[in-house]
């Protein structure tokens, strides 16, 4: 009986100690991935459009810089409303350049507060993000 209890839970040790290394490789291997990877650092993630009268077109840019090792491309851009437009490159952006991500909003019929958010989806580890747009319509 001694015998049986030993090996029960000598074999309960040995699988759980499997489990924690498989675990710490696991960790290992996202924390590498993550090194070398494009990186999508904007100026600012909000604008303030203030007071527009109902039926105009506004329209503002994001600007961001690639601060990664690697090309970044925009794979989606994705906006809340039929009511924005938006305009972003298709090519990949390459180490230390800039680009811009547009966002026009129409007013027509609308009124009041109003806030809309884009996000913007990519091959960056802090994909998507989201960018938002308010004014306040008249």
């Amino acid at each position: 009986m001694k015998r049986i209890l030993v090996f029960v839970f000598f074999t309960a040790f040995l699988v759980s100690g499997c489990n924690f290394a498989n675990r710490n490789k696991k960790e290992t291997v996202a924390s590498e991935t993550q090194i070398g990877l494009g990186r999508l650092v904007f100026e600012r993630d909000t604008h303030e459009f203030g007071d527009v009268l109902q039926g105009e077109e506004v329209a503002c840019r994001f600007v961001f810089v690639n601060e990664g090792d690697e090309p970044v491309l925009i794979q989606e851009v994705k906006a809340g409303c039929g009511c924005t437009n938006i305009k972003y490159p298709m090519k990949p952006i390459q180490p230390g350049y800039r680009g811009s991500v547009e966002v026009t909003f129409n007013t027509r019929g609308r009124q009041g507060f109003q806030r809309q958010s884009v996000l913007v989806v990519s091959n960056t580890a802090d994909s998507p993000v989201r960018l938002s747009i308010t004014a306040n319509v008249k």
